[in-house]
């Protein structure tokens, strides 16, 4: 058989996912002919399907030596590096395939949504668009532009390109799914359920469950999810949002669909690790490791499952177990980047200071922009009393600013449009309970992207929450080598919004803001327990890693009606529980660079 024979062979057995009989194949051809670049390239795709990324890498660079011209290689490999979370790399390969080959559709549709993920925004949006001045009718391009526009607020765009969309695919259930999310992010709940009504595929039931829970009828949303659950009692995303349902409106039996998923065969490790780590976040600590070690005897080798185990060895104390569990757990991992940030807090609770640092300083210097890297360095620096690096991250006098906002026209003064925007807000306050992944206790929050709605009042608070931005990014100084700094630019977005109305005892936990740049809270009604010290204040610096290390907050705000507050995404910040009868109302938000064109 010849080589050429052997090659059609071994893609006719790639084409139908027979990975390992395409890789023996591939692998003789690459013995017998060192320099077939054909073979190497599929080899290298071969193994990346089979999960072998160290493999699938040596065999792109020994392609890529062979032939660096070839712009299908330079995209493929991209997109390894792209699962790699090697963005850089990634973005240098993308756009030497386009250089290449400048109509390359897909590498500009990649190149995209990296970074989209990077959360370069306009740089994506001139991908996307590009696709879809190459190739019209490109459908997954459609979707990742309207679902990016919707992502950043920025909703009109949304929707007249879904409206382009479903002209180009007529009656095409992708774009009307997400058209109907656009109206539910907009408010139009009434029509996203008359729209969805006419579907029953499970995106379509899910979307609908979550537009019945923003009317308050959580009840028929439990109902559509119970119907679902009864085919397939234990598929993972219906279990946690039944769970997800069933904890905010306060239902005593949220967690039941657990228990009777872990009753049957062929049981997914997913549902074992989401079962346990809910059983964490509600602190029923010793629950969620029973049924995490019950999950590793079916599955000692599961990342996840072996990343929980060592946080909950951490959070009883046996911080060098834990230590061992995390490193069983990124040696498993596709990526071990959780496993090695959640090293961090057991070495400092172990007093492993300059380890701890080296560490967070790594993982920092891997992804400058990601803001939990950055706090876990605060954190680092605080509890290691490295006090300049501490003061130099963490600049409180100049990085954290409160502003009175004016009331925007039409309005006699900012209590007027406070007492409006507040009527607003409750209604959308519909549930009984906090999310249960967010740092709130004792309150509700809003969905979805508050300032996506379709409301005057919400939308005249962001207008005069904007001047003020504007303002405080023009305050900024300049600095290049600061990981906050650097970011400075006076084009931006918000990436989210929401609301928080906290009760008697209500407070934040310390955390901070993985997703934006700059973070916010506007104070729309405040109780006058806030007149006592401390109490119900927001706190800066003051990093929430674990029982067992302790520290105090170094910066405090005492809020007020009508006052915004702004600082950097990474700062850690909570707030103090207060004791009195009203509520503790805000609107929070994050921003992100639009770009990076200089102020």
């Amino acid at each position: 058989m010849t080589l050429q024979q052997l090659f059609q062979q071994a893609l006719s057995c790639y084409q139908r996912n027979n990975l390992t009989e395409a890789a023996e194949l591939l692998r003789a051809i690459t013995r017998a002919a060192p320099r077939h670049p054909a073979g190497w390239h599929l080899l290298a795709l071969t193994l990346r399907k089979q999960g072998n990324v160290d493999d699938s890498e040596r065999c792109f660079n020994t392609c890529m030596q062979l032939n660096p011209a070839d712009a299908d290689v330079l995209n493929n490999f991209a997109n390894l590096k792209r699962q790699q979370q090697k963005t850089v790399e990634a973005e240098q390969l993308f756009r030497r395939a386009i250089t290449l080959k400048p109509g390359f559709v897909d590498a500009w549709y990649n190149l995209g949504l990296l970074l989209s993920v990077a959360q370069r925004y306009d740089a994506s949006t001139e991908c996307l668009r590009k696709v879809l001045s190459l190739q019209p009718g490109h459908k997954s391009a459609l979707l990742a532009l309207a679902t990016q526009y919707m992502r950043i607020g920025q909703l009109d765009e949304a929707s007249a390109l879904l409206q382009y969309g479903a002209a180009q695919h007529l009656h095409d259930g992708d774009i009307g799914l997400l058209t109907a999310e656009l109206l539910r992010k907009q408010g139009h709940f009434t029509a996203a359920i008359e729209m969805l009504k006419l579907w029953q595929q499970p995106a379509a039931i899910k979307e609908l469950a979550l537009c019945y829970c923003a009317v308050g009828q959580a009840d028929r949303a439990k109902q559509l999810i119970d119907q679902q659950l009864e085919l397939t009692p234990a598929d993972p995303a219906w279990l946690h949002l039944y769970a997800e349902i069933g904890w905010q409106t306060a239902d005593t039996h949220w967690l039941d669909a657990y228990k009777i998923a872990l009753q049957h065969q062929n049981v997914p490790d997913l549902v074992y690790l989401e079962y346990a780590n809910k059983l964490q976040k509600t602190g029923d600590f010793s629950t969620a490791e029973h049924i995490v070690d019950t999950g590793l005897k079916r599955n000692a080798a599961h990342s996840g499952l072996l990343l929980l185990k060592g946080y909950l060895r951490r959070e009883a104390g046996a911080f060098t177990e834990a230590l061992t569990w995390f490193a069983k757990s990124a040696a498993t991992a596709t990526d071990a980047t959780e496993a090695r940030s959640e090293q961090v807090p057991a070495l400092l609770a172990l007093q492993q200071f300059s380890q701890a640092t080296l560490l967070a300083q790594q993982l920092c210097a891997e992804k400058p922009l990601d803001q939990a890297r950055w706090a876990l360095a605060a954190a680092c620096y605080k509890f290691g009393q490295k006090s300049e690096n501490y003061r130099q991250l963490y600049n409180f006098d100049h990085f954290i600013a409160a502003y009175e906002l004016m009331p925007p026209p039409g309005f006699s003064d900012i209590a007027d449009f406070n007492q409006q925007l507040l009527q607003k807000l409750h209604s959308l306050h519909v549930s009984s309970q906090h999310p249960l992944q967010q740092s709130l206790r004792q309150g509700t929050q809003t969905e979805d992207h508050l300032f996506c709605l379709q409301d005057a009042t919400i939308q005249s608070l962001q207008q005069q929450i904007s001047a003020a931005v504007v303002e405080y990014i023009k305050s900024l100084p300049d600095d290049k080598q600061h990981p906050f700094l650097q970011r400075k630019t006076k084009h931006f977005l918000y990436s989210g919004a929401w609301s928080v109305r906290l009760r008697q005892q209500g407070f934040h936990r310390n955390h901070y803001h993985g997703d934006g740049w700059i973070s916010g809270c506007y104070y729309v009604s405040i109780p006058s327990a806030v007149n006592i010290a401390g109490s119900g204040w927001i706190k800066f610096g003051q990093p929430e890693l674990g029982k067992y290390l302790v520290s105090q907050p170094d910066y405090l705000v005492k809020p007020a009606a009508g006052l915004l507050v702004l600082f950097p995404s990474m700062m850690w910040h909570g707030t103090e529980p207060f004791n009195d009868e009203q509520y503790r109302v805000t609107v929070a938000f994050d921003i992100v660079p639009q770009s990076q064109e200089d102020v």
